[in-house]
């Protein structure tokens, strides 16, 4: 856990050489603004909420805040079935469809080959991360 104040600094410090402290400053309010403790995101959302089509820095901003001792992101992958519904994958789960060419759907396992057109990666917020 890391301060807000901590963490602040350690983006004014760290992530301003690599010219990415706006943008994460603006993830960082995002995330405590979320209505949720832990919420989702995807990148059309993190891009919208940052204000840009950068999606170089845009990452790198997001690894930033993933990694140690930050780790306010995690990244997820989320699978969309045909009806719509929306599935967690495991990492070892997707890279097991990609070396085999199908995906056993989670709820009744029938192999889905067109897969890799219904995975998602999304980045998972903890507001818990920073504490008061």
């Amino acid at each position: 856990m890391i301060t807000k104040d901590e963490l602040i600094y350690k983006i004014q410090t760290e992530a301003s050489v690599l010219g990415l402290d706006s943008f994460c400053l603006k993830l960082v309010e995002l995330v405590q603004e979320a209505p949720e403790a832990k919420a989702i995101y995807t990148y059309a959302h993190l891009m919208q909420s940052v204000g840009t089509e950068d999606i170089e820095r845009l990452q790198a901003a997001i690894n930033y805040l993933k990694s140690s001792p930050i780790k306010l992101f995690s990244q997820q992958y989320q699978y969309v079935d045909d009806d719509g519904v929306v599935y967690f994958l495991d990492k070892e789960d997707l890279q097991a469809a990609l070396a085999d060419g199908a995906l056993p759907h989670p709820d009744h396992g029938r192999l889905d080959f067109d897969f890799s057109n219904k995975v998602f990666i999304v980045y998972e917020a903890d507001q818990a991360v920073i504490s008061s």
